[in-house]
């Protein structure tokens, strides 16, 4: 594994809200398509508006408030002296390991909920990574993304003067 850690975390549970929320609005979307469905077939039945719906949205919503809950207990972040690792996932774990020299672009970034949630996300971007143009790694729901950011930085200066 590294060398030596100069940065390790976590993301904030702050970020558990905004996966929240994000996918709310997905599931929104989702049973509103549903829902013009039914109504252009005609087949409303009593269930669809009533106790059921209700039910069905709390249970879904009540069960990926719990997944993303596991999800954020799974993830860790580390800036070593030889890279960035990523581990983490529930259905899928992922570990991931960037060497300093495949580095080629840092970014911060937040959307409107992280703004608001005073949180952030830290990409690496890699040459390897193609036309998609976006990061290999990214560290999510970071408080303070200026400081591995920075270490990275004086990592990155210090492998090209080696």
């Amino acid at each position: 594994m590294a060398d030596s850690v100069l940065y390790e975390s976590r993301p904030s549970i702050k970020v558990v809200f905004a996966w929240f929320i994000q996918s709310i609005f997905i599931l929104i979307i989702f049973f509103f398509f549903l829902w013009i469905s039914i109504l252009s077939t005609s087949i409303l039945s009593g269930g669809i508006f009533g106790v059921d719906f209700l039910w069905l949205a709390a249970s879904l919503s009540m069960a990926l408030l719990i997944y993303l809950f596991i999800q954020w207990k799974t993830y860790q972040y580390k800036v070593a002296s030889d890279g960035i690792y990523f581990s983490g996932g529930v259905l899928i774990h992922r570990q991931k390991f960037i060497p300093f020299y495949k580095v080629t672009d840092l970014e911060v970034s937040q959307n409107i909920l992280e703004r608001l949630l005073g949180i952030s996300s830290l990409g690496f971007q890699t040459a390897g990574a193609g036309a998609r143009n976006k990061p290999e790694i990214t560290f999510a729901g970071l408080v303070d993304a200026q400081g591995p950011m920075e270490i990275t930085h004086k990592q990155l200066k210090q492998q090209k003067s080696d």
